[in-house]
C-alpha cells in the first residue's frame, strides 16, 4: 500500500512540475529572459439563449402565411382579418387560428385554414375546402365545427334542406373528426 502512494505522489509531482514548466515557458516574452507575469483571468458564463417568444397570431396578417395565400388563390377567395376565429384549438395555452376563405358574394366561404405553433413553427393544422362551398366555420366548445350543406333533389341554390356539422377534435397531433351530425336546415325559407 505504502508503494502504491509513493508512486502516485511521484506521478503527482511530475505533472505538477511539467505543467509549472510549461506556464513558465508561456509566460516568457522570449526577448530579453524576462519574465512577464501572468494575469489572472477571471471566467465569464455565457448569457443563457432564451427562445424568444413567438408572436400572437392575433398580430399577424395571416392572409400573407404561404398556406393561406395558396387556398385563397386555388379557391378564387379572399381572406377578411375581421373574420378570423382565434382559440385554442390543440390545447396548448396559445389560441390558433381559424381563417376562413370568402367568395366575396353571398355564395358564403369557400373553405378555410387552421393556423398554429407546432414546435415552435407556424404551420397549417387542417385545410377545408369543400365542393359544395356555402361552408360555416365556427367554434363551440372548444371544438371547431364546420357547418356544410346539405342539398336533396328539389332544392334551391343557396337553400339545402339540410345542414352537416362536422366537430374536429386535438388528438395526437392533429385536428380530426370527432363526430359529425346532420339535421333539417332551420334557415330553410317555408314554401306555402
Amino acid at each position: 500500500m505504502r508503494k502504491r502512494v509513493t508512486v502516485l505522489a511521484a506521478g503527482l509531482l511530475a505533472s505538477a512540475v511539467a505543467v509549472a514548466l510549461a506556464l513558465a515557458a508561456g509566460c516568457s516574452d522570449g526577448d530579453n529572459g524576462e519574465k512577464a507575469t501572468a494575469t489572472p483571468q477571471r471566467a465569464t458564463a455565457s448569457p443563457a439563449v432564451t427562445p424568444s417568444p413567438l408572436p400572437d397570431l392575433r398580430t399577424l396578417d395571416l392572409s400573407t402565411q404561404p398556406e393561406v395565400r395558396d387556398l385563397a388563390e386555388r379557391l378564387g377567395g379572399q381572406v377578411s382579418a375581421e373574420e378570423v376565429i382565434y382559440a385554442d384549438l390543440t390545447g396548448d395555452g396559445r389560441d390558433d387560428a381559424v381563417v376562413p376563405i370568402s367568395s366575396g358574394g353571398t355564395q358564403g366561404d369557400l373553405g378555410f385554414i387552421v393556423l398554429g405553433y407546432v414546435g415552435g413553427e407556424l404551420k397549417a393544422l387542417l385545410t377545408e375546402a369543400p365542393r359544395e362551398g356555402g361552408v360555416r366555420v365556427a367554434v363551440s366548445g372548444g371544438s371547431l365545427v364546420e357547418s356544410l350543406p346539405v342539398y336533396a333533389g328539389g332544392d334551391l341554390p343557396g337553400f339545402p334542406s339540410k345542414i352537416k356539422s362536422v366537430y374536429y377534435a386535438w388528438k395526437d397531433g392533429s385536428l380530426v373528426v370527432d363526430h359529425e351530425e346532420v339535421i333539417d336546415n332551420p334557415s330553410l325559407p317555408r314554401r306555402p
